[in-house]
């Protein structure tokens, strides 16, 4: 939250008084080669457990002594994702093999040959903390990395089959322990590597739409461990001063640290390395420079965990969008304000537009972005998704593609006369707790025709847990 809520409405070279960003950048922009066809990778941590139908299947098989992979032949079918002992943990860690091996059979034989997807255990999403899918003590974490792939390829299709794949055989959940981390280059290899000045830029952007950003999260991302605001470790103070000195300030301590005479990788871990705290873990900032060195990268990990291709889609185009905007975007102009979320959704959807390949289209992303604004604006009140909610609308974009049922009947229920979602029956009872105190509140619902009607509703607040998002280690595209 900038300090005293000071809020512009952002004045960029691209900040027009229309507010669907019609006319081109300004000449006067600075134009740091920008880029029109980026690469990205998206890493997925998710939980998934075995359909009942596939179990069945297998286990007849191995009862009639026909063959099946090995990874089922070893599998435990009785084994609890609960804490133990040593060798408890030993089992799960054999477990977690299993799965990561079914989930890469599954995307061999629906890929092509060198499709270049790749699946691992991951204990850190501690599955013995789950309490609200069913059968909670049968999931496992993995995480679920994608090559690098162009903007300009069919990489929406290619996002859709991996889910479709996967959710034949295992069931999805999702929740705060999770996250959807995205990398973005202009290219592959070295030669493709972002110069210095392409570097300031994207730093600046992590900057100048922060607060922005953060309206269009909900709560538990906003202040993430794992993903803490680039201005909490370099120009803390400048930032917080732009009401009174303007980003002047900013700009230039970044500019600085990218003096004439640095290397690229110098000033990457410039922004990666806390100046008050050396020592902090330089992987975990809403925009990371930290994979640069490595794999010339920059990765966007601020946004939540993802149960449909639908909504990580959504994820890879915004940040796509957030880094060609801020290579393109004329920061020296801008007034002495925090921009708005409204701001930052037109230049979002410019670049969109304007500025990334028909590839990038069809995935309804202003709608989504001002839904995610709508519900998500006053999350640091009122968490607006529990997490069995969260699941529900993942399904729902996963069968009919969009957050609700179309085929559901209204549900004579207290959480239906309010305008809450509520889980289908092939999710456990949800355990709620209940707020001492009535809540008025407006809320947004989405219609069967797509459209989004504000509703005013009272109800006393249930929830169960943080809403779901992202955060933890990852792997090949991310270190």
């Amino acid at each position: 939250m900038p300090p005293n809520g000071q809020r512009g409405a952002g004045s960029g070279t691209r900040s027009t008084a229309d507010p669907m960003r019609s006319r081109p950048p300004s000449s006067a922009a600075p134009a740091p080669l920008p880029v029109k066809n980026p690469w990205f990778g998206i890493e997925i941590e998710i939980f998934v457990k075995v359909r009942d139908s596939v179990k069945k299947n297998i286990e007849e098989k191995l009862r009639n002594g026909k063959k099946v992979a090995s990874h089922w032949e070893k599998w435990q079918w009785d084994l609890s994702n609960a804490e133990g002992n040593r060798d408890h943990r030993d089992k799960k860690e054999k477990q977690r093999e299993y799965v990561g091996q079914a989930i890469m059979e599954i995307l061999d034989k629906t890929l092509d040959r060198k499709h270049g997807w790749t699946c691992t255990a991951d204990a850190s999403l501690k599955e013995y903390k789950l309490e609200l899918p069913p059968d909670p003590r049968k999931w496992w974490g993995i995480e679920i990395i994608s090559p690098p792939l162009s903007s300009s390829s069919d990489w929406q299709a290619a996002i859709e089959l991996v889910f479709k794949s996967i959710t034949d055989t295992f069931n999805l959940w999702t929740n705060d322990f999770c996250a959807c981390h995205v990398h973005v280059s202009q290219g592959l290899g070295k030669k493709a590597a972002y110069n210095l000045e392409q570097l300031i830029q994207i730093a600046k952007g992590a900057f100048y739409w922060e607060d922005a950003l953060r309206q269009l999260l909900p709560a538990e991302r906003r202040n993430n461990r794992y993903a803490l605001a680039n201005w909490r470790c370099f120009a803390m103070d400048e930032y917080m001063k732009v009401p009174q000195a303007g980003w002047l300030p900013v700009w230039r301590k970044i500019e600085y640290a990218g003096r004439p005479g640095t290397k690229e990788a110098q000033f990457a871990k410039r922004m990666t390395v806390a100046e008050g705290d050396p020592n902090a873990n330089p992987r975990y900032r809403s925009t990371s420079f930290d994979p640069y060195e490595s794999i010339n990268t920059v990765e966007l990990r601020r946004q939540a965990g993802v149960a449909s291709a639908k909504t990580a889609i959504r994820r890879v185009l915004l940040a796509l969008t957030l880094n060609v905007a801020s290579l393109e975007f004329d920061f020296d102009v801008v007034g002495p304000s925090y921009p708005t979320a409204e701001s930052l959704i037109n230049e979002l959807f410019y670049t969109l537009n304007r500025r990334l390949s028909g590839a990038c289209q069809g995935a309804a992303f202003k709608t989504w972005l001002q839904d995610c604004h709508r519900n998500y604006t006053y999350d640091d009140m009122e968490r607006r998704f529990n997490e069995v909610e969260i699941n529900e609308r993942e399904k729902n974009y996963r069968l009919y593609g969009q957050a609700t049922n179309p085929n559901a009947a209204p549900r004579p229920s207290s959480a239906a006369s309010n305008g809450r979602s509520v889980a289908s029956g092939t999710t456990t009872t949800l355990p709620t707790r209940t707020a001492p105190s009535t809540t008025r509140n407006v809320i947004v619902v989405e219609t069967q025709g797509g459209a989004y009607v504000p509703q005013t509703v009272n109800y006393s607040r249930q929830y169960t847990m943080d809403d779901v998002r992202y955060g933890g280690p990852s792997r090949d595209y991310s270190r």
